[in-house]
């Protein structure tokens, strides 16, 4: 198991890829620490995957977004004796509205969460991990990290700055032996986005512009995290590791063909070579 011994506190672990996150790394052997503002969902989640994979699973209620409430989070940890090792910071939310149209509030609320959020948890975090030399800190971003969105200025925005934190925390916690990463999904099939691909047309475009044709799963992220926060990772801190089936770099609108033999995937025909022009 990549993770027995080591004590990973997963924030956003009520659902979704913060869900997917703290299952996987229970099943390798990671007891857990799960944060969540629902409080009483996430304890759910957290006694079944205690029971599911055999390891100490709790969960404590917080608000990200609230400098205070993220101490006093990680200082009952302290009480319990408990000191995390890895951090993953899957919390967040999004707007969709045009930047002529976005509240001040909705914007504010977005960057509190998405990087305000993520810096409280992975200051509290490493404070803890310093004094034993090591720990892996994994940080949610996603493709709207690096290309923008429309309609969607703070999350586009927030997820920049969460690449950006990502790579300043990799230099300045890296001679404490802390590394510190980020994941950047890009389209997710989950049950938020489930009325996307109820659209025939959306899905008939997604091989144009994700050169694997498909969305991404939960697991798809999960896998990787595990990666970026096991010992197979090392030697790996401050990457901003797309998650996005090739969408980064394909980006086109241009159809793509689909090869059906290794010829055609070579840009041969008929089995004699064509030079390339």
């Amino acid at each position: 198991m990549l993770l027995r011994g080591e004590t990973a506190v997963i924030t956003g672990a009520a659902s979704g890829l913060g869900r997917e996150i703290a299952s996987t790394f229970a099943r390798e052997g990671a007891n857990l620490v799960l944060l969540d503002l629902n409080a009483e969902e996430v304890a759910r989640v957290a006694a079944e995957l205690a029971g599911e994979a055999s390891v100490e699973a709790t969960s404590i209620g917080v608000d990200i977004s609230d400098a205070d409430a993220v101490e006093a989070a990680f200082a009952t940890l302290d009480a319990s004796g408990v000191t995390p090792t890895i951090l993953v910071n899957s919390a967040g939310i999004r707007e969709i509205a045009g930047p002529l149209e976005l509240p001040a509030a909705e914007w504010q609320r977005v960057m509190d969460v998405n990087l305000s959020g993520t810096f409280y948890c992975a200051q509290a975090a490493a404070k803890r991990m310093a004094p034993a030399g090591r720990g892996a800190i994994v940080n949610l971003a996603a493709v709207g990290g690096f290309v923008a969105f429309g309609n969607r200025p703070a999350y586009t925005a927030s997820k920049h700055a969460v690449v950006g934190i990502t790579r300043s925390l990799a230099t300045d916690l890296g001679p404490s032996g802390i590394r510190v990463n980020a994941v950047c999904p890009g389209l997710m099939k989950t049950p938020f986005t489930t009325a996307f691909f109820e659209d025939e047309e959306f899905v008939s475009r997604l091989p144009i512009t994700i050169p694997l044709g498909r969305p991404g799963l939960p697991p798809d992220v999960a896998q990787a995290a595990l990666f970026l926060a096991s010992p197979m990772a090392s030697y790996i801190t401050g990457v901003a590791l797309p998650v996005d089936g090739g969408f980064l770099a394909g980006g086109t609108f241009e159809v793509r063909s689909q090869p059906t033999s290794f010829n055609q995937r070579m840009g041969l025909a008929g089995g004699d070579q064509e030079e390339a022009g």
